[in-house]
């Protein structure tokens, strides 16, 4: 199991040099940009995949509010869902700010929840959230942009790699 120090740690190291952090607070160069870009990296890794660990089943109540126009129905967007996925029955919608607009009567959706308990990321999705978050630091870090561009490029074809590890899951 992982922490995010070790998250951070982890993500570090591979920027070459022995820079470490003991915690988000540290008051170095790497803490200050851990502790900024690690919730950005977080949210972006969580999003950009429907990463098993982090999917929730929801069922939201319409509103008392009606659009103005387009839609039967308003509903208040989870503040802990990252994305939709999957919308049970073949309900059209849109995701509008922190609502979404469907003629649903109940909202039933699966998607991604803000995971922020390391003790629940699974062993892929903590190495691309590695990758992703060095890559993000490399240039505030180290200023390589060549070694960022690699770093990109791994976490890409990493996420493909555990996209086909996925699939055979489902």
């Amino acid at each position: 199991m992982s922490s995010k120090t070790s998250i951070a740690n982890a993500a570090l190291a591979l920027l070459g040099d022995d820079i470490s952090i003991i915690s988000f607070s540290d008051d170095t160069k790497a803490g200050k940009y851990v502790s900024l870009m690690y919730p950005q990296a977080l949210d972006f890794v969580l999003r950009t995949y429907p990463w098993r660990f982090a999917l929730k089943r929801w069922s939201l109540p319409k509103t008392t509010e009606k659009p103005v126009y387009g839609y039967e129905n308003v509903f208040v967007y989870p503040s802990e869902c990252l994305r939709v996925i999957k919308v049970d029955g073949n309900w059209k919608f849109t995701v509008e700010g922190n609502r979404i607009y469907s003629e649903a009567d109940t909202f039933n959706f699966t998607g991604i929840q803000r995971i922020t308990d390391t003790a629940k990321f699974d062993s892929s999705f903590t190495y691309a959230l590695t990758l992703y978050l060095a890559a993000q630091l490399c240039p505030a870090i180290t200023g390589d942009i060549s070694l960022q561009k690699s770093l990109m490029e791994q976490y890409n074809t990493y996420l493909e790699q555990a996209k086909t590890t996925s699939s055979f899951e489902s």
